[in-house]
C-alpha cells in the first residue's frame, strides 16, 4: 500500500514497557482501513503474538496468534445472564476457516427466530434425541426420492407407480440391482440406487460418477449411429462438405 502524503509522525506516542508489551497511539501508518488510533501489542517468548487496536474507520480488532478463553460468572447465580452478545444492527458471523467444528452445549439449547430459522448441509443432517423429536407447525412437508419418512404420505414412487400393479413393500426398498430400475426414474435425475446411495459419496467421487455415465451413454449412442450409417451400404465420403461420394460396391 503506498504510504499517505504528509503524515503526522509527531502526534505519534509510543509507552514500551520493556520488550514484551508497547502502546502504540497515532502511528500515520495505514492499513487495510486506515491507520490506527492505538494499538496494543504482547509477544511472548516463543514469538506468538497479540494485539487489539481500533482503526480510524471505527472497527476494533482483538487478534491472538494462539488460543483464545473468556471465562465469567462464577460468582453468578444461575438466574443471571453471565455472557451477552449483542449487534445493535447487522450479524454476527462465526467461522472456522480451516479444519474444525462449530461446537455449543448446555444442559439445554434454545435457538429463537422471530421470522425463520434455516439449516442447510453440504451432505447430512443428523437430529438425535434421548426420548423423542416433536414438530409443530400449521403445516409440514417432506420432499424426498426415497426413505421411511415419507411412507405416510407415500414416496416420489410410490406416488408415481401408485395406479400401477408395483407393490408398495417394493417401492419402500428398492433393490440396488434389480432390472425393474436399472434404468433411470426420470431422464436426468438417475437410477433409484444412485439417488438412495448419493449421500455415501463425497462431491468428487459424485462429478466423476456423473462422468462415467455420460462417457457410457455417448459411447452406446455412438455405437447405434455407426450401426445405423453401416447398415445403408458401404459409402464413404472424402473432402468434407460438398466432397465426392466412392461406393465400394462398384458405383461412382
Amino acid at each position: 500500500m503506498a504510504e499517505k502524503p504528509n503524515q503526522n509522525w509527531e502526534a505519534r506516542d509510543i509507552d514500551s514497557r520493556g520488550s514484551k508489551f508497547r502502546i502504540d497511539v497515532n502511528n500515520p501508518q495505514e492499513g487495510t482501513d486506515g491507520p490506527n488510533a492505538y494499538i496494543q501489542y504482547g509477544v511472548t517468548e516463543n514469538k506468538d503474538r497479540q494485539f487489539s487496536a481500533l482503526s480510524e474507520s471505527g472497527t476494533y480488532r482483538l487478534h491472538n496468534e494462539k488460543s483464545m478463553e473468556i471465562v465469567a460468572g462464577s460468582k453468578n447465580s444461575t438466574s443471571d445472564q453471565t455472557i451477552k452478545l449483542e449487534s445493535a444492527s447487522g450479524d454476527i458471523t462465526i467461522t472456522v476457516l480451516e479444519n474444525g467444528q462449530i461446537k455449543i452445549r448446555g444442559s439445554s439449547v434454545v435457538i429463537q427466530a422471530d421470522d425463520d430459522i434455516n439449516l442447510s448441509a453440504g451432505r447430512n443432517v443428523t437430529i438425535k434425541a434421548g426420548q423423542r423429536i416433536l414438530l409443530r407447525a400449521l403445516k409440514a412437508d417432506a420432499h424426498a426420492l426415497v426413505g421411511n419418512l415419507v411412507h405416510s404420505i407415500g414416496s416420489w414412487l410410490e406416488r408415481i407407480f401408485e395406479p400401477t400393479q408395483v407393490g408398495v413393500d417394493y417401492l419402500r426398498n428398492p433393490p440396488a440391482g434389480d432390472d425393474f430400475l436399472k434404468g433411470p426414474v426420470v431422464p436426468g435425475v438417475g437410477d433409484v440406487a444412485d439417488a438412495t446411495d448419493a449421500s455415501k459419496l463425497s462431491r468428487k467421487e459424485r462429478i466423476q460418477q456423473r462422468m462415467n455415465d455420460l462417457k457410457e451413454r455417448y459411447g452406446t449412442t455412438k455405437t447405434d449411429l455407426s450401426g445405423k450409417f453401416g447398415a445403408a451400404g458401404n459409402t464413404q465420403t472424402f473432402g468434407g462438405r460438398g466432397g465426392s461420394t466412392y461406393d465400394q460396391s462398384g458405383g461412382g
